[in-house]
């Protein structure tokens, strides 16, 4: 994608591969606020500005670079499409939400963001994880996500106090055994050792485990199912009943390196209801 930066703020021109709205609501975060001519996103203690004009897109920030990276404005997106789309299904799905981007969030924001998010609807994950940043740093008008030391000197009273419910004990647990050296070890794992891995860890199952893989740690080799995927398997895939991890491996086998960007197409169509009826 063709964009530049001018001091605070990255200038890209209008196309298909960029929608604010459709990035921010495809289930990949849980930090941001959609207003009619502008909307708001907020990773780790940086946030940015998005206003959609006519003729360009403009990402005020004054950490333009850290959103350059964070938005994958390097990848070519329209690649993907294409060669997504020799895929009749997500041929159709595809023009549904044709302007997500998966981001490169903070990798532990993701990692206790998603453990909220087991078993839970998003006002609720959004107001957990407003309360839980009330405990980060105060920046020009928001909360940074708290960092994980931060995290780590939170008695479990704190994670009790956010609403969390049963979650509070397993985000108490996983602030106590997080690093960041941990982590950046564990990123040099493939796939399946480290999906191992963080299902290992507190409040971590399968699901969880392959969001925070894909919105996480970039791994585009896997394929988190939820009940939207499930419909979208019946409707057009169906070759038997199949467990969960067994759908997750069949869409894995199918688009390989592309998985992770065949879920979100295949997710978000599907909330959308237009598409099931194709």
């Amino acid at each position: 994608m063709n964009f530049e930066v001018k001091k605070d703020r990255i200038i890209l021109p209008k196309v298909k591969e960029f929608d604010s709205r459709q990035i921010l609501e495809c289930g990949q975060m849980f930090r941001f606020s959609i207003c009619d001519d502008c909307s708001q996103v907020y990773s780790s203690d940086k946030t940015a500005k998005i206003i959609e004009k006519s003729d360009k897109i403009e990402i005020i920030s004054s950490n333009p670079e850290y959103f350059v990276k964070f938005f994958d404005l390097e990848t070519d997106y329209e690649k993907i499409k294409n060669d997504l789309t020799n895929d009749e299904i997500l041929n159709k799905a595809i023009p549904f939400g044709e302007g997500i981007r998966i981001c490169k969030n903070d990798i532990v924001e993701v990692m206790f963001s998603f453990v909220i998010s087991a078993n839970n609807n998003i006002p609720r994950i959004k107001k957990i994880i407003e309360n839980l940043c009330k405990f980060g740093k105060k920046c020009d008008g928001f909360y940074a996500f708290p960092t994980l030391e931060v995290l780590k000197e939170l008695p479990l009273e704190a994670y009790s106090s956010l609403g969390a419910g049963y979650r509070d004990k397993y985000l108490f647990k996983l602030s106590r055994v997080l690093t960041h050296d941990l982590i950046s070890d564990k990123m040099k794992l493939e796939t399946n050792e480290l999906r191992n891995w963080l299902i290992s860890l507190p409040g971590i199952g399968p699901k969880v485990a392959d969001c925070i893989l894909l919105f996480g740690f970039s791994r585009m080799d896997c394929f988190p199912v939820d009940t939207w995927v499930e419909k979208v398997y019946e409707k057009f895939y169906y070759q038997g009943e199949k467990t969960r991890p067994m759908i997750a491996k069949f869409f894995v086998d199918r688009f390989k390196q592309n998985a992770g960007y065949a879920q979100q197409y295949l997710f978000y169509g599907a909330r959308s209801n237009e598409f099931l009826k194709v």
